[in-house]
């Protein structure tokens, strides 16, 4: 069954060593973020990818070899407002530096606590990105995990 090591994995995810910064659950997202929510890191199952088919559960493997599913998510580290004036550039160090903990909280444990069949990769997209009607300086890690299923 999908959801054990699913869910198992989510929720490695959602305990990332990652200091001073909130972190959201998939189960948790709230609708609007303040201040005092930033930076964080939300857990979306689905949305802020390129494609519809980016956000399906895929098959890899089923028949007679390793029963396998691909999963994508976006893990969503927001760090600030932009607002009018103080550009994306002045917000540049402090995405980096967030970017650069990320990895190495992320290589710490690239299994998620054993949950993921194979290690995970990602894709770093610094950019701006809507959530509750905010446009927030930030950068979208978008996940791919193959998770085990069944015999």
């Amino acid at each position: 069954m999908i959801l054990d090591p699913l869910q198992s994995a989510l929720n490695a995810l959602a305990t990332l060593d990652y200091p001073n910064l909130t972190h959201y659950r998939e189960d948790a997202l709230p609708n609007v973020l303040t201040r005092s929510d930033l930076p964080c890191l939300l857990v979306v199952p689905f949305g802020y990818h390129h494609s519809d088919a980016a956000n399906a559960l895929e098959t890899v493997a089923f028949t007679g070899g390793a029963h396998l599913v691909r999963f994508r998510l976006t893990h969503l580290l927001l760090i600030a407002p932009l607002m009018s004036g103080a550009g994306v550039r002045s917000h540049l160090p402090t995405l980096i530096e967030h970017i650069d903990a990320y990895l190495t909280a992320m290589s710490a444990d690239l299994t998620l606590s054993g949950a993921l069949a194979h290690p995970l990769q990602f894709s770093i997209q610094p950019n701006t990105y809507d959530y509750g009607g905010i446009r927030y300086v930030g950068c979208a890690f978008q996940h791919e995990w193959r998770v085990r299923v069944g015999g």
